[in-house]
């Protein structure tokens, strides 16, 4: 209830656990620059020897920036959870042993437990090496922290960075193989550094795209998707076709994420010693024609206990947090409203 202030305050005086006082630090920070930097921005029409009141406008315009802002501000904890993925990855695939993503126990930050049969639905597995992608995974549902029938609160994909850099310098819905390759040699990420040489197979791969397509690649194809997932695939989520757009939505699992128990974990550690990492490819594979539609087999079982954090209860903080920075711009401006009410 966003209204209901003393329940999120009595929350707040629980929250006696050192990780979740850092949050509650972070977030009333996050907050309180919001709130300064709307001041800040009006310092040349203020009176700097006055206590300056808040109207219902302003309050209004701090609501709206907390709310706009805040995937930003959440983001961080998303960069965190892919430097955690990564470590754990296969260097250069992108791709996570799922023996090595369900081993993750109780000592760690992070503990994954959503089922194959979820990882399937958003395209975050890999049937052929049984591994997790990464930057699937973390543009998945499961680590949407609040959602609502207006917006949620997930993940930002570092790929339409990416390619938004790569439209504003060609500016055209199609482009040269030579102009991509010259550009995306150039593009830098936490993963990859540029310039880099494009490799003689990768650059292969653009020009039998162009091939069918007038000599040029249509940059809002899967063909493409896929030739990016290749590219930077930590930052690029594999093109996977999905049965139904709904599974890639919050609402879809808001009710029920489907998880593996401590015995399902423990036999696919147990089955992949069969299959080390090792074993599996040195880069993302490559599929010409890319049709992977999955057939969703499994009933969902168990509940989700929460990835982002040690568990759900530092995700409900979090969430219940900004809600207080929400509540507390609220009473701003109720009280200017009333103030005006009485004038």
């Amino acid at each position: 209830d966003l209204l209901a202030l003393q329940e999120h305050e009595e929350m707040r005086s629980r929250a006696s656990n050192p990780d979740v006082e850092m949050i509650f630090d972070d977030l009333m920070g996050f907050q309180n620059d919001t709130v300064k930097g709307a001041i800040y921005k009006d310092r040349d029409i203020l009176n700097p020897f006055l206590e300056k009141p808040f109207s219902f406008k302003d309050a209004s315009r701090f609501v709206m920036r907390l709310v706009e802002g805040y995937s930003q501000w959440q983001d961080q904890e998303c960069w965190r959870m892919k430097d955690h993925l990564v470590a754990m990855s296969v260097p250069g695939t992108g791709l996570i042993p799922l023996a090595t993503f369900y081993s993750e126990g109780g000592s760690s930050e992070y503990r994954f437990s959503e089922s194959k049969m979820y990882l399937r639905s958003i395209g975050a597995l890999d049937e052929a090496t049984s591994s997790v992608r990464i930057p699937n995974y973390i543009t998945g549902p499961s680590n949407c922290l609040a959602t609502s029938d207006y917006f949620a609160v997930c993940c930002l994909s570092e790929c339409d960075k990416l390619t938004d850099g790569l439209m504003r310098q060609i500016q055209a819905p199609v482009a040269s193989p030579d102009q991509i390759i010259r550009i995306v040699s150039n593009m830098s990420t936490a993963t990859v550094t540029g310039p880099r040489p494009i490799s003689h197979e990768m650059q292969s791969r653009l020009h039998r795209i162009a091939e069918s397509h007038d000599s040029e690649v249509p940059l809002h194809g899967r063909r493409f998707a896929q030739w990016m997932h290749n590219a930077f695939p930590n930052e690029c989520p594999y093109p996977h076709k999905v049965v139904d757009r709904e599974l890639l939505t919050m609402n879809r699992w808001k009710d029920r994420l489907p998880t593996v128990s401590e015995a399902e974990m423990a036999q696919v550690i147990k089955d992949e010693e069969i299959w080390p990492a090792a074993a599996l490819p040195q880069a993302p594979h490559w599929v010409e024609d890319v049709v992977e539609t999955m057939p969703l087999d499994e009933p969902p079982q168990g509940w989700h206990a929460g990835n982002i954090g040690s568990d759900m209860f530092r995700i409900a903080m979090q969430v219940s947090l900004l809600l207080v920075g929400i509540r507390t711009a609220y009473s701003w401006s109720s009280a200017a409203a009333r103030a005006a009410t009485a004038r």
